[in-house]
């Protein structure tokens, strides 16, 4: 493919980088859903929770394309052989041994024995021999890897020794300049691993890993939007893949329509590109890396065979354009990082300046929210704006520069802000209104209060008169002034009218305000008519009292009078009902039709009045609201009921003035009656109304209870280590601390709403009011606790999760000193003469040491809080028996008391478990109250897996460390053996012990004491302890021959002149014999036979002459 002339990466990327995210989430690694994977499993699977089941299926998939991975790159070996052997199944095609025999016969050039037999014993013995072929010549360290494993075919430890074989083999010639990689502008010192975390470079501690990721991330670098972080996620979209093979030839790779392609197809694309152009066979498919889990062992493969195709770091195909591909791009960023602040600000505000808000705010939220907006507008719009400003500054830089403009555009930025400019003006507006509407509110509650004021002041002089039994009541014969009752009817009913006129005022400035957040002093005056209507209501009972007094005390008058007097009128009103009975008894036929149709009016109140003093108040909800809608029927036929009075009021004008009187007693009777009425359905109206908001708001804070309850019990702590799950559930601990405040404030104000109601003649609401009461405390309580589990149960998965986060971070710690410790282990096997440095190696156990020092601390302080940490895990709690109960809980007539300690019998249900308890009751009750009881079982067997690292660690240091010491050991032997008489002589006798004692203490110290130590190794060093002391031995014997030798020579003073005389006399000889021998070699050998004949023989002569002499 040809590389397009005007490629720009930069707008390949800004054209591209809001779809950057959007790529293809299908896990389709081997299984299309769990059905097609659940049908190749045991039965045994089924038993097993969906986690467990989930986490058996990531295994299975990333097990099968490490599988299908590696037996392709054995093929691409085993294809090399004559007898073109291929692997179909990796797991039972190297349990014979010979294809593993085979492989390793490639890579080291090396014939290995094996068996020809088919049985399993001879298939053990193949095995056998390539696993001692690769740890004792090839210093591969193999863990728990037994023949017996690979000739069973365990898929594991399979997977894992091919992958040792990849190591050693496949990354063993990759060596980076780590210098180089140092002084990197864009990789410095530190690397991001594929567990998330950081770790500095050293010369020679590259592991083959972070030495591929510098490799990886040099080969990406000015590629805009293409990562390298770890072998999984970053080679996802294929772009990676591309970049490698752009930069090694930019003929092959299109960059620009890679920034444009799907991840399937970038992938697809770089494999076969690979394939045709650099021979690099297909290991992996596109369906396996694009995935949510990619196998980092799979792509780790394939990319070190790219890294062979081009281990060097090629010029980049654009850094002629890097400057200013540089700068548009680091403006770019800044213009995105800013767009992304300003709009993600806009945004929220917008959500803020939100009209329809206002309307649920009080008057008090209402002034607050119109300070938070001058907030707004003087501190943020500010700080905002000038966050825009520079935007525009870059965008204008970046057309003057003649360079692609950033996304989102400038202008569209503009509409943005101008859109939240209005909305905010429009909602200073609207609260502006809203707020002056309350302040013209003020004249006409003052109004009202004026009114209310005067119609207090008469209803206080009214019940001071009643007070005071004051004689404007009566006439001089005793009875009750007819005069005075009326007017007080008349002022009564006056003062009722300019009430109820006030009351529809202060609805109608409810309606001209929030509608369902009226002004303060407006729900202050509807409670101050109420509370004056109940007074005027008492004012009219107590009216209708001497209004019945007067009647008998006429009645008794005329009775003793005489019977002309009763044959006129008879007593109409006789009972404290304010009820005429009996019926007016009258001679005129026309005016007993009259009277009689006043006694049926008197007669339907008196029914309708005792039918009101008995309502009951319904003791739930539907039947409260059954007494609202009879009560409202009620009322329609009491208000429809005033024409009839009206009507015996104009009937009063066709009474006869003989009976006129009688008439008035009986109409006033009845209009009191009729009062009396009114302001009782007025009340049990408004008692109803209470009640109602009473039953409403208690079963509304009952089911709130209920069903925050349920959440909790219900609550899933299956996932304790999902950070995103605890961070949502302690977003909704908070939430739920500040719902629960705002319920008992509720609580606290519930008990107004029945205040009002008459309790001496509703006995029946105390019970239920307290029932109800009882129910909403006990379940806040209830809750109260449950919320105090919550917080524990949250504070023990933090400690549970920083506990395993400190685990895997000493794991790591301990693997990083394992690869120094491998480092330095190869260097010392891999040299035989020392060539190494023992300082560097040295230097590297001391920090090693430094390192497992600090890791030691850390794990004694791990095993320290081992003992706390709570059994958390859902696989271990089955294996748990006792809890600890967090909270005193009541229900279904069940107690369990805060600190009892049960016994878990099943568990199985992840919210409800059956225990036992100390009285030898058996209950289901919550979880959520239960405290497993620590140790857990999981803690120690991570720290168990600690352990047995760090004793691995001690044991891998130690063989380093016997190493050296052998090393060093050898290097003084060999050093010991090289003595010669005249050396060993010129050493005191001393200083040859001193020597000898410190071979022999290093040598003892290290077999005696050290039980690590090989018993091959305790022999070699032992043997080469006996070849000192035999040479020095011998050394010795030779001295004692030559001592005794020299002792049997003549002691005179003549033979030693004898002797040094023939010494010189030898010495003269061997120095002529020198320079003979000296012309020889200088002088041309002869070219005919005869010449080298002489020659040959005058040589041999001179030679034995020279020996005889000797």
């Amino acid at each position: 493919m040809n590389e397009n002339v005007n490629y720009n990466p930069l707008h390949a990327e800004q054209e591209d980088l809001d779809d950057f995210e959007n790529v293809n989430n299908n896990n389709n690694n081997g299984y299309e859903n769990d059905d097609d994977w659940l049908v190749t499993k045991d039965i045994g699977v089924f038993s097993l929770d969906p986690a467990d089941r989930k986490v058996l299926k990531v295994a299975d998939q990333r097990d099968a394309v490490q599988k299908k991975t590696f037996t392709k790159w054995l093929n691409g070996h085993l294809s090399k052989t004559e007898g073109n052997v291929e692997i179909t199944d990796l797991f039972n095609d190297l349990r014979d041994g010979h294809n593993l025999m085979t492989l390793l016969e490639i890579f080291t050039s090396r014939q290995i024995p094996r068996e020809r037999g088919s049985s399993k014993f001879h298939a053990l013995q193949n095995v056998e021999m390539c696993l001692s072929c690769l740890e004792k010549q090839h210093n591969i360290r193999l863990v728990n890897i037994r023949p017996e494993e690979i000739v069973d075919g365990n898929p594991k430890l399979t997977l894992g020794l091919i992958w040792r074989i990849i190591l050693h083999f496949q990354f063993s010639d990759i060596q980076l300049n780590p210098s180089d990689l140092i002084d990197s502008p864009t990789i410095k010192t530190k690397i991001a691993t594929v567990r998330g975390e950081k770790s500095k470079i050293y010369n020679d501690d590259l592991s083959y890993r972070n030495m591929l990721l510098i490799w990886a991330r040099k080969q990406c670098e000015h590629y805009p939007g293409i990562k390298i972080d770890d072998f999984s996620k970053s080679w996802r979209d294929g772009r990676a893949f591309l970049a490698i093979l752009h930069r090694k030839n930019p003929q092959l790779v299109n960059m620009e329509q890679a920034y444009r392609s799907s991840n399937h197809t970038n992938l697809q694309i770089a494999f076969d590109t690979a394939q045709q152009h650099y021979g690099i066979a297909k290991l992996i498919d596109p369906e396996d890396v694009d995935n949510d889990n990619p196998d980092e062992k799979s792509i780790f493969l394939y990319i070190s065979h790219l890294y062979k195709i081009c281990p060097s770091i090629p010029e980049h195909p654009f850094q002629q354009n890097y400057d200013q591909i540089s700068l548009e791009s680091q403006l770019s960023y800044e213009y995105t990082c800013l767009a992304s602040d300003l709009l993600k600000w806009i945004k929220l505000k917008l959500r803020m300046f939100n009209s329809e808000v206002l309307n649920q705010k009080t008057l008090h939220e209402l002034k607050a929210f119109q300070n938070a907006l001058q907030l707004i507008r003087q501190d943020e719009m500010i700080k905002y704006n000038r966050l825009l400003q520079r935007m525009v500054a870059i965008d204008f830089e970046l057309q003057n520069l003649h360079l692609n403009k950033p996304q989102p555009d400038i202008n569209s930025i503009n509409l943005t802000w101008k859109k939240l400019e209005d909305s905010m003006e429009y909602i200073e507006n609207e609260l502006t209104t809203i707020l002056n509407r309350y302040d013209r509110l003020k004249p006409e509650i003052e109004r009202v209060h004026f009114v209310l004021n005067q119609v207090e002041q008469e209803i206080t002089k009214i019940e001071q008169m009643f007070e005071s039994n004051s004689p404007l009541f009566y006439n001089v014969d005793g009875t009750v002034s007819r005069l005075t009752t009326g007017q007080l009817i008349t002022s009564l009913t006056d003062i009722q009218e300019r009430t109820d006129n006030a009351l529809n005022n202060c609805r109608s400035l409810c309606t001209l305000t929030q509608p369902n957040n009226p002004h303060p002093d407006v729900i202050q005056l509807i409670d101050r008519i109420e509370f004056l209507n109940r007074r005027v209501n008492d004012l009219n009972i107590h009216l209708g009292h001497l209004n019945s007094d007067n009647i008998r005390h006429t009645t008794k008058q005329q009775r003793l009078s005489g019977p002309s007097q009763s044959n006129k009128l008879s007593s109409p009103i006789t009972t404290t009902t304010r009820i005429v009975d009996p019926p007016i008894v009258v001679q005129n036929k026309n005016n007993v039709d009259l009277v009689e149709y006043l006694n049926s009016c008197l007669n339907w109140v008196k029914q309708k009045q005792n039918t009101t003093d008995r309502f009951d108040l319904g003791s739930d909800l539907p039947s409260t609201i059954t007494d609202i809608e009879q009560c409202e029927k009620l009322s329609n036929a009491i208000d429809d009921f005033e024409t009839k009075i009206q009507q015996c009021k104009q009937n009063k004008h066709s009474i006869s003035i003989s009976e006129q009187n009688m008439y008035d007693r009986g109409l006033y009777e009845l209009q009191a009656a009729y009062a009396h009425l009114n302001s009782s359905i007025k009340r049990l109206n408004q008692t109803l109304a209470d009640w109602h908001r009473f039953m409403s708001y208690s079963n509304d804070l009952l089911k709130w209870i209920s069903n925050a309850e349920s959440n909790e019990i219900d609550r899933e702590w299956t996932d304790i280590t999902d950070r995103t799950l605890i961070n949502q559930y302690m977003q909704q601990k908070k939430n739920l601390e500040i719902s629960l405040e705002d319920r008992l404030k509720d609580c606290e104000r519930l008990e107004y709403f029945t205040h009002s109601i008459n309790r001496e003649k509703h006995i029946e609401i105390e019970s239920i009011v307290q029932e109800y009461m009882n129910k909403i405390r006990v379940g806040l309580d209830r809750l109260k606790s449950l919320l105090f589990c919550f917080n524990i149960h949250l504070k023990n998965a933090e400690e549970y999760n920083q506990f395993f986060d400190q685990v895997d971070t000493i794991r790591y710690e301990i693997n990083n000193v394992n690869e120094i410790l491998c480092t330095c282990m190869n260097q010392i096997n891999n040299d035989e003469h020392h060539p190494y440095s023992i300082d560097l190696i040295q230097r590297c156990i001391d920090d090693v040491m430094i390192k497992k020092a600090s890791i030691e601390q850390q794990y004694e302080h791990l095993h320290h809080l081992c003992q706390m940490i709570k059994p958390l895990d859902i696989h271990q709690r089955k294996n748990i028996k006792n809890a600890i109960v967090l909270c005193s809980y009541n229900f279904e007539q069940i107690t369990i008391m805060k600190g009892e300690t049960v016994n878990i019998d099943d568990c199985s249900n992840s919210n409800w478990w059956l225990v036992h308890r100390r009285n030898d009751a058996n209950n289901r009750i919550p979880s959520v109250i239960l405290e497993l009881i620590p140790p857990s079982p999981e803690a120690y067997l991570k720290l168990d897996t600690i352990r047995k690292e760090l004793e691995e660690l001690n044991q891998f240091l130690f063989d380093i460390n016997v190493c050296l010491i052998k090393d060093d050991l050898q290097l003084k032997i060999n050093r010991l053996l090289e003595w010669d008489i005249n050396k060993y002589c010129s050493v005191s006798e001393l200083e040859r012990k001193a020597l000898l004692n410190e071979i022999d203490e290093q040598l003892d110290k290290i077999v005696t004491n050290e039980a690590g130590y090989t018993n091959s190794n305790s022999k070699i060093l032992l043997n080469e302890q006996y070849r000192v002391h035999q040479h020095f031995l011998n050394l010795s014997d030779q001295i004692e021959m030559l001592t005794e030798s020299l002792h049997n020579l003549p002691s005179t003073s003549q033979n030693r002149l004898v002797v040094n005389d023939d010494l010189k006399s030898i010495e003269t000889k061997l120095t002529q014999l020198k320079s003979i021998l000296k012309s020889r070699l200088t002088t041309t050998i002869p070219k005919t036979s005869d010449d080298l004949t002489i020659l040959f023989n005058e040589h041999k002569l001179k030679y034995y002459c020279g020996n005889k002499s000797d």
